[in-house]
């Protein structure tokens, strides 16, 4: 038997029902599982709610580690006898899940494409030192991979972040010879996850109380739970609720449970992204009412 303090010293006599959500049923249906809402019809709905326990959820880890907020760089191009840039160039690679050779492809391919002077350039994955070789492979010409704009100051959504090169000066030069990333790749994708809610969370989020120059306070998301992915790409694993009392909170008055809103988020409190239009998340809930 569950005990209650505090604001709940008055309930005498209370009702426990689990609830087993799963985004599948979202309401509105072309929202992703990360971020939705799922609509509790007339048998599901609970009143006179006065605390609540999150005790899991269950996900397919097929999320993007290249996603649209870390997939956008900078490109400046030098010829060695002028000063300047003699080209500059906005880049994006498209979104998706890359190990490190398919990355590295697709940049050569995206870079080698976007300008003739780059039709040589040379950007391949070495597996014995864990790092991106690079050159132009032009005698005449070297370039620069600089940070997109709107994200200097998040490690997380910079893309040089993610192949290794050094985002303390957020520049990466490509030269003439040959050259490694200094850092191997972050290419692991998101290692920790927030199940978030509205709802569901009834104390103040932990990522509300972060603000540091390399995350993001959040007004939006309540955090329920907090896990690390140690599953592969492509898995589905359940992970439950190790009696943090995180989200958890007695009313002094009932609430009415009419609609649940879900998202996952990544530490840097974005929501995580695949290309699947079906991925659902199950959330298990359990509820105490009066």
């Amino acid at each position: 038997m569950d005990s209650f303090s505090g604001l709940d010293m008055d309930v005498k006599n209370y009702n426990i029902a689990n609830l087993r959500l799963s985004t599948t049923f979202r309401t509105n249906q072309s929202e992703p599982d990360t971020n939705c809402t799922i609509q509790l019809n007339q048998n599901r709905m609970t009143t006179n709610v006065v605390k609540l326990d999150v005790n899991y959820f269950s996900v397919s880890n097929v999320f993007f580690n290249v996603a649209s907020y870390n997939n956008k760089f900078e490109l400046s191009i030098y010829d060695i006898n002028i000063g300047p840039p003699v080209s500059q160039y906005s880049v994006e690679i498209t979104a998706g899940y890359y190990n490190a050779t398919q990355l590295a492809a697709k940049i050569q391919a995206v870079l080698r494409a976007l300008d003739t002077r780059l039709q040589a350039l040379k950007f391949v994955y070495d597996t014995n030192s864990k790092r991106f070789a690079t050159s132009t492979e032009a005698f005449q010409y070297y370039c620069d991979m600089e940070a997109y704009r709107g994200n200097l100051n998040r490690i997380g959504n910079n893309f040089l972040w993610l192949i290794g090169a050094n985002t303390s000066t957020n520049v990466y030069r490509i030269g003439v010879n040959t050259t490694e990333t200094p850092f191997p790749t972050n290419l692991q994708g998101a290692s920790t996850v927030y199940l978030c809610s509205r709802k569901l969370a009834t104390t103040k989020s932990i990522q509300e109380l972060i603000d540091n120059g390399n995350s993001v306070t959040s007004t939006v998301a309540n955090e329920v739970m907090s896990v690390g992915i140690d599953s592969e790409f492509g898995f589905q694993t359940t992970y439950y609720n190790n009696g943090s009392t995180r989200g958890m909170y007695t009313y002094s008055s009932g609430f009415i449970l009419d609609q649940i809103d879900i998202q996952l988020r990544d530490e840097w409190n974005n929501i995580l992204e695949s290309d699947r239009p079906n991925n659902p998340i199950h959330v298990g809930v359990r509820l105490f009412y009066i």
